[in-house]
């Protein structure tokens, strides 16, 4: 009987305290600011403008992108026609195609890093999910990641 108690009072406390040990992965978008290839922080900034450190790892998920294409409007004169691009700047567009290719191809960590490294110099906005408990030096693990429409 005492043990059910004290079992008891246990389970109530971490029902109300909160803690990193029942945090769930927390999932954003950031648009990519710098990639530092030596070791692997992705730097960005959230929708609020704050910055994020994302770090890539060999466990890291990279998920399929989904690209629109548009036909051409027939209505407008072909020098003042300019598509609909779901991913601006038009090089994010391009990075993401080459990026569901190595998806699909299951290609290593070092061809993610290159993608994401173009994506940082071109300001791709990116998906992520990332892990509950930060590192030592600040930066988060990332779940999953792919890219998103800005």
């Amino acid at each position: 009987m005492k043990y059910q108690i004290g079992a008891a009072v246990a389970a109530l406390a971490l029902a109300l305290v909160p803690s990193p040990v029942s945090a769930d992965p927390a999932s954003n978008s950031v648009l990519a600011t710098g990639y530092v290839s030596a070791t692997k922080i992705l730097n960005g900034l959230d929708a609020n403008f704050a910055a994020q450190k994302l770090r890539h790892t060999a466990a890291t998920s990279h998920a399929f992108a989904v690209i629109s294409f548009y036909p051409p409007d027939t209505y407008y004169p072909p020098d003042t026609y300019y598509p609909p691009d779901t991913y601006q700047p038009i090089a994010c567009r391009a990075i993401a195609g080459a990026w569901n290719v190595a998806v699909y191809q299951n290609r290593s960590q070092a061809t993610f890093d290159v993608l994401l490294k173009a994506a940082a110099s071109n300001s791709c906005s990116l998906q992520f999910t990332r892990a509950s408990v930060p590192n030592a030096d600040g930066s988060s693990d990332l779940v999953s990641i792919t890219f998103v429409k800005q």
